[in-house]
């Protein structure tokens, strides 16, 4: 979501660039627009938008992808933008996995380049491989998601306002998706999310569980993957605990952020959805808040750091931007967004709404994991069991009872696991809110061993 520091630094950091047209935003070097693949495929031309979607590896250290736009919503002109990146290894029958951040309005160019994405750019701006990439053996579908979101964009009415919208806007992509490429229409999806992705990941899992039974081409949906899962807010909201737990308040404060998520889960069960985001805001995830002033922390995505070094990101927003990677990338002179403060307050009203019920539902069909950062305070791993305990699937009661095993990465102690049933739970030791940023080694072994279904204790 937005408060992981190390991404708010970033945007900060990018809008500082945006400030030059050279950079950022509409560039006059550019005129040519935005390949609309949805445009090719309605009209019967899916070979040649498969052919014009082809990004130019030669920038891109020969990594072979696809990208473009599949418009969701004609009437707001709504396009997502997508970035393909095809297994290296046994394509066609290799897992793919769709790959959506949080914010809500983050953009997946930071995942891309880093972590467990495909790509990394150094710091003379060249492009390399990247060591963990997940797309060695699996193929990873990239959408800036919802619409406003990175490249994706839309009419000033068009933003999303709910989970509803955003599960039907990703379905309609995905069904186009696998037009463009229906040599692997069959392969088993893996539906990846972290932060806010928490509730992308069952917005569009749901959407496809109830269009499969009538749907003529069903999509091979077999598992989710959530990081740092924002799920439930009313039941994740415990601040109270993580902050006195590592030291960062004492026990009259602990008293005092009790009062304060008191108010904020009385807001919740009134359905003062603004309101209750607005307290939010107030409490924990802006600056000026009483976390804020009372810690000294600027930022919550680790509790071992205070404020996020800017000098260490790398420049990816300088490389996404220049006019031969826009034209590689098939965006036209279209504005990019980083973090869309737009889809952000478009979803205002969602931020305190729960899905917990649309995966609680999912459990009892598809194998869902949650893993969990041991250093992240904005979505720590205390509340993430909180919101699990109260789900409501075939196996709840023997998780409650299931006793935690220990996870090794070639021998190395990298956390604490629990399987019941289509439920895997994990704590991953030194992560912090963004796992596969600060433990991308151990992240791809987690993400690869649930997908082969390999023991992982």
């Amino acid at each position: 979501m937005s408060t992981d520091y190390l991404r708010l630094s970033f945007y900060i950091l990018l809008a500082a660039f945006c400030e030059n047209k050279r950079v950022c935003g509409i560039n006059e070097e550019i005129d040519k627009k935005p390949l609309i693949v949805t445009t090719y495929i309605r009209e019967g031309k899916t070979q040649e938008a498969r052919k014009l979607s082809q990004v130019d590896p030669r920038l891109f250290n020969g990594t072979r992808s696809y990208s473009g736009f599949f418009t969701v919503d004609q009437q707001h002109h709504s396009n997502l933008f997508f970035w393909f990146f095809p297994s290296q290894t046994e394509y066609l029958s290799a897992s793919l996995i769709l790959w959506l951040d949080g914010g809500p309005g983050e953009s997946n160019v930071i995942s891309i380049f880093s972590g467990i994405g495909p790509l990394r750019v150094n710091s003379n701006g060249t492009v390399e491989t990247g060591e963990y990439s997940c797309s060695k053996h699996h193929s990873v579908l990239y959408i800036d998601n919802p619409v406003g979101t990175g490249y994706s964009f839309t009419d000033q009415d068009g933003y999303a306002n709910n989970q509803t919208v955003i599960g039907e806007q990703l379905y309609e992509a995905l069904t186009q998706f696998f037009q463009l490429f229906p040599e692997i229409k069959k392969n088993s999806l893996y539906v990846f999310g972290e932060s806010y992705g928490g509730k992308f990941v069952p917005a569009l899992s749901y959407t496809v569980h109830v269009k499969n039974k009538n749907a003529q081409n069903k999509i091979n949906l077999k598992g989710l993957i959530i990081g740092n899962s924002w799920t439930d807010p009313k039941h994740q909201s415990t601040y109270s605990d993580i902050s006195y737990q590592v030291g960062l308040i004492d026990f009259n404060t602990k008293l005092e952020f009790i009062k304060y998520e008191n108010t904020l889960q009385k807001l919740i069960d009134r359905k003062q959805w603004k309101a209750a985001s607005e307290y939010w805001d107030r409490f924990i995830r802006l600056p000026g808040s009483l976390f804020w002033n009372i810690t000294g922390y600027e930022g919550t995505h680790n509790f071992l750091v205070q404020k996020f070094d800017m000098e260490t990101l790398p420049p990816i927003h300088h490389y996404v931007q220049k006019p031969n990677v826009r034209n590689a990338l098939h965006v036209g002179n279209l504005s990019f967004v980083g973090h869309s403060d737009m889809v952000f307050e478009g979803l205002r009203a969602d931020i305190m709404q729960s899905v917990a019920p649309w995966l609680s539902e999912l459990l009892d069909h598809y194998r869902v994991m949650i893993f969990t950062g041991q250093l992240d305070i904005m979505v720590s791993y205390t509340m993430t069991v909180n919101f699990l305990r109260r789900l409501k699937f075939k196996g709840v009661d023997e998780y409650h009872t299931a006793v935690r095993q220990k996870w090794y990465v070639d021998e190395t102690l990298a956390g604490y696991i629990k399987e019941i049933g289509n439920l895997t739970e994990v704590l991953v030791l030194n992560a912090e809110h963004a796992v596969h940023f600060s433990k991308p080694y151990w992240t791809v072994e987690l993400v690869t061993k649930f997908i082969h279904r390999e023991k992982l204790h």
